[in-house]
C-alpha cells in the first residue's frame, strides 16, 4: 500500500524503531500518550490515520520478514510511552473511533 502521510498527521502521531533487542527482535518506541489523537480526530483525518497505522504496521512486518530470514524470530517489542495521556485527548466524540471504543 502506498500512503504518503502529511507532516501533521506523522508527526501527530510519532513512532520510532530503535532497533532489535539482544535476540534480535524488532524494537518499536510508541509514544501514544503524545500522540495529537483528537486533533487528529477533529481535523476529519480518521482515514488517513488508519492508513498510517496500517502502514506503520506493514513497516514492522516487513523488518520482521527480514529478521526471521537472520535469526529465525517472527515477533516484535513495542515499548509504549502513555506520559502525556490526558482525559482531554481522550474525551471527545472523535476520539472514541481512534482508540476503538
Amino acid at each position: 500500500m502506498h500512503f504518503t502521510a502529511s507532516e501533521f498527521l506523522s508527526t501527530g502521531l510519532h513512532h520510532k524503531f530503535t532497533g532489535f533487542d539482544r535476540d534480535g527482535r524488532v524494537v518499536v518506541f510508541i509514544p501514544f500518550g503524545r500522540w495529537a489523537l483528537r486533533r487528529i480526530l477533529e481535523a476529519g483525518l480518521f482515514e488517513d490515520a488508519c492508513r498510517f497505522q496500517y502502514q506503520l504496521l506493514d513497516k514492522i512486518l516487513g523488518l520482521i520478514e527480514q529478521q526471521r530470514k537472520l535469526t529465525g524470530h517472527t515477533q516484535f517489542v513495542v515499548v509504549g510511552d502513555s506520559a502525556e495521556l490526558t482525559f482531554w485527548k481522550l474525551a471527545s466524540y472523535e476520539s472514541k473511533y481512534g482508540f476503538g471504543i
